[in-house]
């Protein structure tokens, strides 16, 4: 029953809030244009109007709507013409079978080679190539039906740019504020999820990878914005670090509370936590939808919000911290004898608390942060295509990952192309489309993306005949390609998973359409065998041509988070005000400090942000290898320990960002002198970590009886010595 409450109130906030953060007025627009061709494929019964619909549905993909329209024009006018030129050659030199299968090889390795350049670039050229690899695969040929795909290419691919520059858009403004939305949204969802679940019964309530890429996705935003951005926005910006330092410490104290629960407190205590975490997400979720709106916040909406914490904090200072009486957000009152450390880990986690509730509902400042105005050179590129073919060269020269990925496609496209024309089967272009996007830089890449696309595979052509046996009129069929289209272009910003179902459908729709012969089920049949042999090509060519293995960069990859780790680790431990106090004159200017400890702040969470994406990608490459693996890992066991414990030390020093002022001498002494022997551990040999394992425990237990020391500093000074002796103890499994 709980699960179930707690699912359906999951799916009320997706259904009120998360729709908000997708791109559907874009959507919308993109199924207009590419269902208008396949529309006129049906109405004038032109079959080649599909292959339009398919250039135009490619070209909305590889629209980059954040950028100038100069320069959207210039890209989606590129790829159009490679597109038409590769569809071409194709059919043309498909009179000699041998021709057309060698240059659907040259085509797929200079388009795989153009992902070095990114994620975007990458894409233009991979469905450049895949253009190529399906008009090789086509049984015709001949100089005037390589001039109608090309033509009809073409045109699919300036339909799509002029509506793309020409329909509705979205302003700078919006875009940045759909963005900030997004990532208090995620936000918001992470805490909700902490909140169902207050006691972490049921594991980690979810990846803060996911809460990275948001942030990631606002600061992309809001830095190529070419003018002022919305004040809420730019605050953001500033704050979205802290928030997420603040939650890592939330989160550590919860998983700290598992420890020792005391029966007598603990049902009052996870009512506190789940009431102050609800209050939070509802907190969050009003702001998200403030920056949506473009509504300043409200004086008086602020000041409820944040009552709780204050109320909380006066029951606190009035009782001296001795006996705490019962906070105004608690469901039941505590045990009058309730122990000091429980009493303190409450004092600690409102305190937690209450400066995220600050951080989202204080009203906007004028004077925080400058206004942020994207670089002259973030818009534009002084030689593109220069710095490009130099990227290209390099990769070629150097043998990387890319050269080494461009190669095995290349292979699996001719293979593929080679089967498609040998075996003349019907839907054998499907053989050679599949290959193309099956085969990944990595053999976990593919294998992960392989399973994803037989499922979507087989659920789109079911759909699409179901469709298609339902539906008689050609025209009705082809309108049904406009929501199968925008749920394609929206569902991008959800998951892959939901991108390749709707992804799917739509091609298999199209394809019936430009081939309208057979019957829908013997249609649906033939794409998934040939998408199944597709698959086979593809993951053969991942294992036995190069393979590129996940586990030979597990040891790079614990290593490098185990150094930032240890940087922040130390730098926060050490601290940075105090060195900065020492150093000033006392004749400085109160602004120059307060510059000096901005710098700091900010090299602190450029360490924090750092030792998140190594941690992240860690965790990644674990993911990665346990697909490699036929049978367990013991190696890939003991990195998952790994990465976990380092990924706790960020969560459990994080809070120290913000609480630095409040520590005493002794506090930041003690910390100082950790520091120093976890970092030493950290970084020593195999050789070294048993005395210094020693040291640290003689540390840890070297605790005086009635020590006046504050819970911030005991608590983080035990949970940094228990992460780091289990780091020492399963290092060596990973790193020797």
């Amino acid at each position: 029953m709980i699960f179930s409450m707690d699912a359906r109130a999951a799916l009320l906030r997706s259904i009120s809030h998360g729709r908000h953060r997708l791109p559907f007025a874009e959507s919308v627009r993109g199924g207009l244009i590419c269902a208008a061709p396949a529309v006129l494929a049906a109405a004038w019964h032109e079959p080649l109007l599909c292959w339009s619909a398919i250039a135009a549905f490619w070209t909305c993909l590889c629209d980059d709507s954040g950028t100038r329209p100069r320069q959207r024009m210039t890209q989606g006018l590129v790829f159009a013409v490679l597109g038409a030129l590769a569809a071409g050659c194709a059919i043309a030199a498909g009179a000699v079978p041998g021709l057309a299968i060698a240059l659907a090889g040259v085509s797929a390795w200079l388009g795989a080679l153009v992902r070095c350049r990114g994620a975007l670039p990458g894409l233009r050229g991979l469905l450049a190539a895949t253009a190529f690899a399906v008009c090789a695969a086509f049984p015709v040929h001949g100089a005037q039906a390589a001039l109608d795909y090309a033509v009809f290419f073409l045109g699919g691919g300036l339909w799509a740019i002029a509506c793309n520059l020409a329909l509705w858009q979205y302003s700078a403004d919006t875009r940045v504020r759909a963005a900030t939305f997004a990532w208090l949204y995620a936000l918001g969802s992470y805490v909700s999820k902490l909140a169902q679940t207050p006691d972490l019964r049921h594991g980690a309530a979810a990846s803060r990878a996911e809460l990275r890429t948001a942030l990631d996705a606002m600061s992309a935003a809001i830095t190529a914005a070419p003018g002022e951005v919305a004040p809420g926005c730019r605050r953001w910006l500033a704050d979205a670090e802290q928030a997420m330092a603040l939650l890592a410490g939330i989160e550590s104290l919860l998983h700290s509370r598992r420890r020792a629960p005391q029966p007598a407190v603990e049902r009052a205590t996870l009512d506190l936590i789940a009431a102050t975490l609800k209050r939070l997400a509802d907190g969050i979720d009003a702001c998200a939808l403030d920056v949506r709106r473009a509504t300043p916040p409200d004086p008086a909406t602020t000041a409820a919000r944040l009552r709780p914490f204050a109320d909380y904090a006066a029951h606190v200072e009035h009782a001296g911290h001795a006996e705490l009486a019962r906070p105004p957000v608690e469901a039941e009152a505590l045990a009058a004898d309730a122990p000091r450390a429980a009493r303190a880990w409450r004092d600690a986690f409102m305190t937690l608390s209450a400066r995220l509730a600050t951080l989202v509902a204080e009203a906007d400042s004028e004077t925080r942060g400058a206004t942020h105005r994207a670089p002259a050179s973030a818009t534009r590129t002084s030689r593109p295509w220069r710095d490009a073919f130099a990227a290209v060269t390099a990769q070629v020269r150097t043998q990387g990952v890319f050269a080494r990925y461009a190669a095995r496609l290349a292979l699996a496209a001719m293979v593929a192309v080679t089967l498609a024309r040998w075996r003349s089967a019907e839907q054998g272009y499907w053989l050679a489309l599949t290959t193309m996007f099956i085969v990944q830089p990595t053999f976990s890449q593919t294998v992960r993306v392989s399973s994803l696309r037989i499922g979507g595979t087989m659920l789109g052509a079911v759909l699409a005949s179901a469709l298609a046996l339902l539906i008689h009129s050609p025209i009705l069929l082809a309108l049904a390609i406009l929501p199968l289209a925008t749920g394609t272009l929206a569902a991008r910003a959800v998951s892959y998973v939901s991108y390749i179902l709707f992804l799917t459908s739509h091609f298999v729709l199209v394809a019936h359409l430009g081939t309208p012969v057979g019957e829908p089920w013997d249609l649906a049949v033939s794409r998934v065998l040939n998408s199944l042999a597709g698959v086979a090509v593809g993951v053969a060519a991942s294992f036995l041509a190069w393979p590129e293995w996940e586990q030979h960069k597990l040891a790079p990859a614990a290593s490098r988070a185990l150094a930032c780790v240890s940087d922040y680790v130390q730098a926060v431990l050490r601290g940075y005000a105090p060195d900065h106090e020492a150093r000033a004159p006392e004749a400085i200017e109160k602004a120059e400090k307060a510059e000096a400890t901005d710098c700091d702040t900010r090299a602190i969470a450029a360490l924090r942000r750092q030792a998140c994406l190594a941690v992240d990608a860690l965790e990644a490459v674990i993911a990665a290898t346990r697909l490699e693996s036929l049978s367990s890992n013991h190696r890939a066991a003991h990195a998952s320990v790994l990465m976990l414990r380092l990924r706790k030390l960020v969560g459990v020093v994080s809070p120290l960002e913000g609480a630095d002022a409040a520590l005493d001498a002794a506090d930041r002494a003690r910390l100082a002198a950790l520091a120093q022997s976890v970092s030493a551990l950290l970084r020593a040999t195999r050789e070294e970590r048993a005395s210094l394992r020693a040291h640290l425990q003689a540390e840890a237990e070297a605790e005086p009886a009635g020590s006046a020391r504050s819970f911030f500093a005991r608590h983080i000074e035990h949970e940094v010595i228990e992460g780091a002796l289990a780091v020492s103890m399963v290092l060596p499994d990973v790193l020797d």
